[in-house]
């Protein structure tokens, strides 16, 4: 998979959660579920190894989309997470 591929795919994930982010959630994250806000960079991590091995050929782009399904969703949980117990 190209370079240029992997970019948009992370866009339109990241465009997809744009949508619907609410200002002040890693904020809220950090303060109140630091292990959740600390979930996120590894999701985040994996993400960018995911990249890395997929332009390599070391990992399908199968396991790039997964990793890039597993973040949004998490993101998703945090985003609820943070609706449900209210902002500051």
């Amino acid at each position: 998979m190209t370079n240029q591929k992997l970019t948009e795919l992370y866009l339109k994930m990241m465009e997809e959660i744009n949508r619907y982010y609410p200002k002040g959630l890693f904020q809220y994250l950090n303060t109140y579920h630091k292990e959740k806000a600390e979930e996120l960079q590894v999701l985040e991590d994996k993400i960018n190894e995911a990249w890395d091995k997929c332009l390599s050929g070391e990992m399908t782009p199968i396991c790039y989309l997964s990793a890039l399904k597993a973040y949004r969703g998490y993101m998703g949980d945090m985003m609820r997470l943070y609706q449900k117990e209210g902002k500051e």
